[in-house]
């Protein structure tokens, strides 16, 4: 009897026509991701060791890891809870002018700031992880506080430390009746990589009660990537150059658009 390849055995192509990585693959390209800073969502059933994974890659990484379920929080969580308060730098501009406190404070002009909640202030302290996961449960009004924060790094009035990464986990709306397709401006937000239970991972580590050491994370070498970065940069220049009309192709239905 032929054993599968390793190709047949890391790369699914059913009869869906988006391919499916087995997890441990999956993972391997969400590090490259993280490392790049473009924001990964990792697909796949209920109990495949999805967030577990992301655990596994914050700690291989030596990043603090943070789980934000969307569906538990208010758009204010993302967007930031508006505050009135006092425009202070009107207050320290007049005072550097020689102005007396007293009548400034009485002329103060009041404002709107964005607070932020908690988990945005720890992200200062450390190199962070930050996993959106249960993604597909959220409510619209949530994506769309969500939207600046994917594409921005900003929520409210505060912008997420460069050493900040962005990743987040979905099941399947075919899979899981509470959960939606995304809607098309959170989609395109993310790299996509949908995924399937790494059997062999899963029973190794079972037999080693160690399921974090089968994760083997690439090393990513800087100067290579850099190298790698500016080659491939200048081949989807050309690319483009010679098809123009394929710089900004719509999916043509909803579903498309939220894969």
């Amino acid at each position: 009897m032929a054993q599968p390849t390793q190709q047949s055995v890391d790369v699914v192509q059913s009869a869906n026509p988006i391919p499916k990585l087995v997890l441990g693959r999956a993972m391997q390209a969400l590090r490259i991701c993280v490392y790049c800073n473009i924001p990964g969502i990792l697909w796949g059933a209920s109990g495949i060791c999805k967030t577990a994974s992301m655990r596994s890659l914050s700690a291989f990484l030596n990043m603090r890891y943070i789980v934000l379920v969307p569906s538990n929080r208010e758009p204010q969580d993302f967007g930031g809870m508006p505050w009135i308060t006092e425009d202070m730098r009107q207050l320290e501009s007049a005072l550097r002018a020689g102005e007396q406190s007293t009548d400034v404070e009485q002329n103060l002009t009041r404002v709107v700031d964005y607070i932020v909640p908690r988990w945005v202030i720890n992200c200062t302290k450390y190199p962070t992880l930050i996993n959106f996961d249960e993604f597909s449960t959220a409510q619209p009004a949530v994506f769309h506080a969500l939207l600046r924060v994917l594409n921005e790094r900003w929520v409210g009035d505060f912008e997420l430390p460069a050493h900040t990464r962005l990743v987040a986990t979905a099941n399947p709306p075919e899979i899981a009746p509470t959960c939606i397709e995304l809607p098309a401006a959170a989609a395109n937000r993310f790299i996509h990589l949908h995924c399937l239970p790494d059997t062999l991972g899963w029973t190794r580590g079972l037999a080693r009660r160690n399921f974090d050491a089968e994760n083997r994370f690439p090393i990513i070498d800087d100067a290579r990537y850099a190298e790698f970065q500016f080659a491939y940069a200048a081949r989807i220049a050309a690319f483009i150059r010679a098809r123009p009309e394929l710089v900004n192709v719509q999916p043509k239905s909803a579903s498309l658009a939220g894969f």
